[in-house]
């Protein structure tokens, strides 16, 4: 049951924003819808209405929260409704790992399924929930136990990726079944008895009336389906990812889809592991070397001319490119930082800064850091050492906006160049493990998901 705090007697002002081409092909205005994972451009930028630079001890006014099960994917926010997917708490004790032969017999005890969840965005009331669609042909003692990818929203329908290789297409409104299709066994991207591979935890990208997923198995690359019907539109020839989602930019008036390659065939792929694919037809359009990157958890991130990759396998460095221009075939690194990276967070580009916290593995005693780098020339400004290893970076309004996997919301100022310096910080939501689901910020609003509620915080400055 949705929660809704006392409203504000009137809604603050929302100052006009420059009018910016988002991969739905429509014009972001002001709060624009949070329609995918990392938002409307695809990397953590929204802007909007004033947002507050303080509050008190308590956090920012709770506006409702609603309860949830289980699930690492982001809330989707998009014509008034805040899309979930969730999954149902897992049994405790050992379970026996269940293959897809055993799925439906009486072979293995059944286990919990997974949900699409949509409640409405000013008051967190549920509009409508799908059947519970079986989850059971996996390891059950995977870490990764609810659901992972953030749904797209595409027109009047969300496209969902479900843990079992499955993807899903509900009429936004009434919760309509639309359109399935089974990769798993079109393509193979899950094993009998094994958790699902990373790439059912990458979170399709919205581009134009299609949406892509992040396949990469033995048998192909990317894959592009028509929102419409399900229709494959296009994919590219296989190659390997550890398991980041697919980023976005424009090149001239082009649509790319860019991924990052842990292992690409030279002669297909130009011995790049940085791909910028056309998002209308799949063709290669450029490549960039950032190194080894076996280990590519976090997202490609573009914005500002620049493009941010995590490269070395997990233990960087971070890699800046400049973007290609328009019949460019090569993205030219800027600039290497060694020493910071983001390890399974995001990188944030935002008013000529890269933003970014991770840690490093394998013995290194660099520690945990939140990390300010110049965008073009990769200086180091200022980093500071934090006691987590997972975050979500939002920026707007010139702040940015830290969610900590403790609960934690922190705002710092974005144009600050000598130190971090925190304007506000109080822990929002309680969870025993560590909140990975990335927010939604729409109107003001943040949209904060955990194991087991959603709930929406009003930001905007009174």
């Amino acid at each position: 049951m949705a929660q809704e705090a006392n409203p504000p007697a009137t809604e603050p002002a929302k100052p006009a924003a420059p009018a910016k081409v988002t991969p739905d092909g429509a014009a972001q205005t002001a709060g624009a819808d949070w329609f995918q994972f990392l938002g409307p451009n695809r990397n953590g930028v929204s802007e909007g209405p004033k947002l507050s630079a303080s509050w008190g001890p308590s956090g920012p006014p709770v506006v409702w929260k609603t309860d949830c099960q289980v699930g690492f994917s982001g809330p989707m926010v998009k014509d008034g409704m805040v899309v979930i997917m969730e999954r149902g708490p897992k049994p405790e004790g050992k379970l026996k790992v269940a293959s897809t032969d055993d799925v439906g017999t009486n072979a293995v005890p059944k286990l919990p399924g997974e949900t699409v969840r949509v409640l409405n965005a000013k008051n967190g009331v549920e509009l409508w929930r799908s059947n519970t669609f079986p989850c059971e042909a996996m390891d059950p003692d995977s870490y990764y136990w609810g659901s992972c990818a953030t749904p797209a929203g595409v027109k009047d329908r969300v496209v969902c990726q479900f843990l079992d290789g499955n993807v899903r297409c509900f009429e936004l409104k009434t919760g309509k079944l639309l359109w399935t299709r089974d990769l798993n066994a079109e393509f193979g991207m899950t094993k009998k008895g094994y958790h699902p591979p990373y790439q059912a935890c990458s979170s399709p990208l919205v581009a134009g009336e299609q949406v892509v997923f992040m396949v990469c198995t033995g048998k192909i690359g990317l894959l592009s389906l028509s929102v419409a019907d399900g229709q494959e539109v296009w994919h590219t020839p296989p190659f390997d990812n550890y398991g980041s989602s697919t980023g976005f930019t424009k090149m001239g008036d082009t649509n790319v889809v860019i991924a990052v390659s842990c292992k690409a065939n030279s002669k297909l792929f130009g011995d790049g592991s940085v791909l910028g694919f056309n998002a209308l037809n799949g063709k290669l359009l450029w490549c960039g070397n950032a190194g080894n990157n076996g280990y590519n958890a976090p997202e490609p991130i573009a914005n500002e001319g620049i493009l941010v990759v995590e490269g070395g396998g997990g233990d960087g460095p971070t890699v800046a490119f400049s973007l290609p221009a328009a019949g460019d075939s090569k993205a030219l690194e800027l600039w290497k930082d060694n020493d910071h990276l983001a390890r399974f967070s995001n990188y944030l580009v935002y008013r000529g800064l890269v933003f970014g916290e991770g840690y490093t593995a394998h013995g290194s005693k660099a520690g945990t850091r939140l990390f300010c780098d110049e965008a073009r020339s990769g200086k180091n400004l200022w980093f500071d050492r934090v006691n987590e290893r997972h975050h979500s970076l939002i920026g707007s309004d010139g702040k940015v906006f830290q969610l900590h996997e403790n609960g934690e919301l922190a705002v710092f100022d974005a144009s600050v160049s000598d130190g971090y310096k925190e304007l506000a910080r109080a822990r929002v939501v309680q969870q025993k493990k560590g909140v990975w689901s990335f927010p939604a910020l729409v109107n003001g609003r943040l949209y904060v998901r955990t194991d087991s509620e959603v709930v929406c915080l009003d930001l905007t400055a009174k």
